[in-house]
């Protein structure tokens, strides 16, 4: 903004892209259209670079996942998204643009440098018109260094593009959509077809992608025998060129290519098909056919089979996929392929180990070796020490992507770190290739045209039908150039590998992306950490423009070392933001101690669990010590010296203070300092919340009616100041988003007593539909209003939620207790409880309430329970959308070492 000029330091071969947005604050202008001056250098050479404009269309969202609630603080959270990338040069929707008053046009701009441009700076200009009046001419400056960066980036991004929904969704005859399974030569449409597909893949390759081609097959007919006659004629013509590397003289030839086989083909028999001999057969030589055609034709280097099965649909809900009878039939198919060429690269969407380690305890273990030699499970399930043993059976190692914070995310929601960190993630997990969701995933109905009806589909494409805008061609979106803009991050991390910058580029790496995959599970797969890499994409472009840097000093100053390059400005503020020691709280457990005395005052243990967070390239031995503690408490140690914690690594720790009696406040919470200290570092000062209550004896019980009048007043036994499930760590919350819940526990010989006050924003209209169920995405409840009780009447140490008595409330009036949580996966078992949990719900205009009981019995033998229960409070504001609870657990409710605490009086 200060010298109005847009300034671009490229490599070759590499696509900066940037947004430019209009705005006029005071009036309306029509006609309004963008053009650019010819790029040219200083010394008035041409240069090659092209710039393209795109129109940003935004898309609306009426759901964010789990994944969303917890790692997006509820201020960025947002409803309509910049994403479908329309061509200026569009018949609809392109130029000219109307700029109405105070609104904002958003454009995207692609500045290409391709791997032949001199190095050099080179000008030109942007200019906006309306009407040919000239309304603002901004200065474009391109610094073309002499990097040039590799093609071959070490991770492929495999990009299926389904045949018959390309064409069906952009061609038709007769009014009737044009979506052939194959492409024979003199049909109608023929030539408009084979020229939709090469824009299609030429696209895909431009962003750094490795297309290929499915639902597209050879004619395959059976002979009187019952063999197949397969005929590749029509098939080669629309591959050849571009399997050959002739189709695009500036792109590398493609390095993977999946034999047409699939679920659908050749047609299988309706039930059990690998059961069926003449099925198997058939499929055997069909498949024998299909390698002695690539080997042919030198094509079987690139080749791979796809095993259908689980993980083909790419779904979340793993545990009703990954069955045993799943795994049998996977494994029975990759038998079949083994016999019709052993050289087949054959490829699972599986996990290569067996899971119940992690909690998943009833997981199918079922071993593939034998069938199997490329994995590519989803991210959650990739253990990168796992895949990289030299003894682990694979001839590759793949993934998909799955979902943060396992890995990022393709969705229409993500944020843009989440799409551009996925390579770096593929690089952490040491595997060669991604599998990619099918990027035309768009309904199989063509005359859905809307490209909001298109990417609300699950996984969101990464391309859209361009009719919308009266385009015989797909549109890109910006997910796919963010996706982009992470390859070419790893272009440089890799270029720099090839120049002995390898420290600086790890550097880099592990300050941007921290774990991935199966590391960022916790206790078991449905406990996530969420601090998986760096979301501020300023440091993403810092850490590119820093690689680049260390490049072009390199190569002025070959003798310059690394440390010398580390210790410079802009590194040291790029390590200080990215790279930290820090202290993250767990939970705190109390347990009622009567056996210790002073004065006459029973005392309290308590077990301060937080997690030591090393994410530095340098290994540290850090201190923890308690800051000013309230008056009677009394920690074991004042300061506890750790062990040493490996870099980019994580250490938990318990700390014990007793205390003579634990002040609560109005809200059942009180928050105690703890110093963190490392050698050489600044101490950082972190607040520990300790939520707890002392429930009272009632004399006399409430009735429950929904009037409130008769409880007592809350002193001590009041639960409140409910805070959000947050991605990172409390320590950066600066508030409560929702103080909307209020409530009271109390009991007696016999029962639990509770009542909360829910309010809303607006009118509250509840759902009515009664269910006695709830459903979760990544272990935040979602669809509809609710509260739960989470109780842990041993107070016991278990990371196990199967240990967790869980009571959902909901303003319908439905109250259920279930022992254990459901999962996807299931971890641990669940019990649907046989005690009846009474309550009264009433709905006013600004709120909800609930009263309610439930007896002590449900909870097992009263002798073998301690006076002080674990316990959590959280509530799914449905029109929030928002996730609370009242311990301020962190990541996840269903913990038990994050619950919150209950004592008993007496």
């Amino acid at each position: 903004p200060r010298s109005r000029t847009i300034n671009l330091s490229c490599a070759r071969n590499e696509t900066m892209g940037f947004h430019l947005i209009l705005e006029s604050p005071r009036r309306s202008y029509k006609n309004v259209t963008i053009s650019t001056e010819a790029i040219t250098a200083e010394s008035e050479s041409p240069n090659p670079a092209v710039i393209t404009f795109y129109r940003v269309w935004f898309v609306g969202v009426e759901n964010w996942p789990g994944w969303y609630l917890k790692m997006v603080d509820p201020k960025d959270r947002i409803t309509e998204v910049p994403d479908l990338l329309i061509p200026g040069s569009a018949p609809k929707l392109g130029q000219p643009y109307e700029l109405n008053a105070e609104q904002k046009l958003y454009l995207w701009v692609d500045v290409r440098i391709p791997r032949s441009a001199p190095a050099g700076r080179y000008v030109s200009a942007i200019h906006v018109l309306s009407d040919r009046q000239l309304l603002a001419n901004v200065p474009l400056v391109v610094d073309v260094t002499p990097l040039v960066l590799p093609d071959d980036v070490g991770v492929d991004m495999l990009a299926p593009v389904h045949l018959q929904k390309l064409l069906g969704h952009h061609l038709a005859i007769d009014g009737e959509p044009f979506a052939p399974e194959r492409l024979i030569r003199g049909q109608p449409l023929y030539d408009e077809s084979i020229q939709l597909v090469h824009n299609t893949l030429r696209m895909l390759q431009d962003h750094r992608l490795s297309p290929y081609l499915t639902g597209f097959y050879p004619i395959n007919k059976v002979n009187e025998q019952g063999a197949p006659i397969v005929r590749w004629d029509d098939y080669d013509m629309v591959v050849e060129d571009f399997l050959a590397g002739r189709m695009y003289p500036d792109q590398p030839p493609v390095r993977h290519w999946m034999i047409p086989f699939d679920e659908k083909f050749p047609n299988p028999p309706t039930y059990d098909p690998f059961t069926s001999p003449t099925y198997t057969r058939q499929l055997r030589q069909y498949l024998s056919a299909c390698s002695q055609h690539f080997v042919d034709r030198g094509w079987m280097n690139r080749a791979f089979v796809l095993l259908p099965g689980p993980g083909s649909e790419q779904s979340h809900a793993v545990s009703t996929t990954y069955t045993k009878e799943a795994f049998d039939r996977v494994r029975l198919c990759g038998g079949v392929v083994r016999l019709a060429d052993p050289q087949f690269r054959i490829v699972a969407r599986m996990p290569p180990q067996d899971l119940k380690p992690y909690g998943w305890e009833d997981y199918p273990n079922v071993d593939m070796g034998a069938y199997v030699n490329v994995w590519c499970p989803p991210a959650q399930f990739v253990n990168a020490d796992l895949m990289y043993d030299p003894s682990f059976r694979s001839q590759d190692r793949w993934m998909m992507p799955d979902r943060p914070p396992f890995s990022g995310s393709l969705d229409l929601i993500s944020p843009d770190t989440f799409e551009r960190v996925i390579p770096f993630q593929a690089d952490w997990l040491k595997v060669t290739a991604v599998l990619l969701p099918e990027v035309n995933n768009w309904s199989e109905d063509f005359s859905q045209r809307s490209p909001q009806a298109q990417i609300l589909r699950t996984p969101a494409p990464l391309i859209l039908p361009g009719q919308i805008c009266g385009l015989n061609e797909p549109l890109p979106t910006l997910r796919l150039k963010l996706l982009r803009r992470g390859m070419e991050d790893l272009a440089y991390v890799r270029l720099c590998e090839q120049q002995g910058l390898s420290e600086e580029a790890h550097v880099v790496l592990n300050s941007l992306c921290r774990y991935a995959g199966l590391a960022a599970c916790g206790a078991h797969l449905a406990d996530a950490r969420c601090d998986g890499w760096v979301q501020n994409v300023d440091w993403w472009n810092a850490g590119r423009n820093l690689l680049s840097q260390a490049l072009l000093q390199s190569s002025r100053n070959p003798l310059v070392r690394s440390e010398d390059i580390l210790a410079t400005l802009d590194w040291q503020r790029f390590l200080d933001a990215t790279q930290e020691v820090r202290c993250r709280p767990l939970g705190v457990r109390v347990q009622w101690n009567p056996d210790l005395k002073s004065d006459s005052k029973a005392f309290f243990n308590l077990d301060v669990y937080v997690s030591v967070d090393n994410y530095t390239r340098s290994a540290v031995r850090p201190t923890l010590g308690f800051g000013s503690l309230p008056m009677g408490w009394e920690p074991a140690s004042a300061q506890t010296r750790m062990e040493e914690i490996s870099p980019y690594s994580i250490q938990p720790v318990a700390l014990s203070i007793r205390a003579s009696q634990i002040p609560t406040g109005t809200d059942g919470k009180l928050k105690i300092p703890l110093t963190l200290h490392t050698d050489g570092g600044e101490d950082r000062t972190l607040e520990i919340p300790i939520a707890h209550i002392s429930v009272s004896r009632l004399s006399q019980p409430p009735v429950l009616d929904g009037d409130l009048a008769d409880w007592p007043i809350g002193i001590g036994n009041v639960v409140g100041h409910f805070m959000p499930i947050q991605g990172e760590s409390s320590e950066s919350a600066a508030g409560p988003v929702s103080d909307g819940v209020m409530g009271l526990l109390a009991a007696d010989k016999q029962y639990l007593y509770f009542e909360f006050h829910c309010t809303t924003t607006g009118r509250f209209a509840p759902s009515t539909t009664q269910r006695n169920f709830i459903r979760q995405e990544d272990s935040i409840p979602t669809g509809e209003e609710l509260l739960e009780i989470l109780i842990d009447p041993t107070n016991g140490r278990s990371m196990s939620p199967s240990d967790l008595y869980h009571v959902v409330i909901k303003p319908s009036g439905v109250i259920f207790l279930e022992h254990g949580i459901r999962s996807q996966p299931q971890i641990g078992p669940v019990e649907s409880g046989t005690t009846e949990v009474e309550g009264v719900t009433r709905i006013l205009d600004d709120r909800w309430i609930v009263e309610g009981r439930i007896p002590l019995s449900a909870f097992g033998d009263s002798a073998a329970r301690p006076r002080t229960w674990g316990i959590n409070i959280c509530r799914f504001n449905v029109a929030e959308k928002q996730y609370t609870n009242w311990s301020q657990a962190v990541w996840n409710t269903y913990n038990p070492q994050s619950l919150g605490n209950m004592t008993f009086g007496n």
